[in-house]
């Protein structure tokens, strides 16, 4: 799962975690049923930023390419040299890219 920082709509993820933890710390609540609600919320909360466009339409677009590349392969180990030939451009372009998010 890609890391959660992609949760686009900051108050709702602080809705979503303080109801985590009251819950958390509530003995009438079962942990098991809890924690698999949690991580369906968190697997499809990541599954709509993956999947929905970004509003990052001011930057170029092998500049998004890049981003989306990058947060689609989070757990792999990919190196810079990898995404500037993924998304077609030299590393030495890609870096002063970068450089301006």
């Amino acid at each position: 799962m890609p890391r959660v920082s992609i949760w686009r709509d900051h108050k709702e993820m602080d809705l979503f975690l303080n109801e985590a933890m009251t819950c958390f710390h509530d003995e009438n609540y079962d942990r098991n049923i809890l924690s698999q609600y949690l991580y369906s919320r968190l697997a499809w909360t990541v599954h709509r930023a993956v999947t929905l466009p970004a509003d990052n339409t001011d930057l170029p677009t092998r500049l998004r390419k890049a981003i989306k590349l990058i947060e689609k392969k989070f757990v792999q180990k990919i190196s810079i040299d990898a995404i500037a030939r993924e998304v077609g451009v030299s590393k030495p372009h890609l870096l002063p890219c970068s450089k301006s998010i």
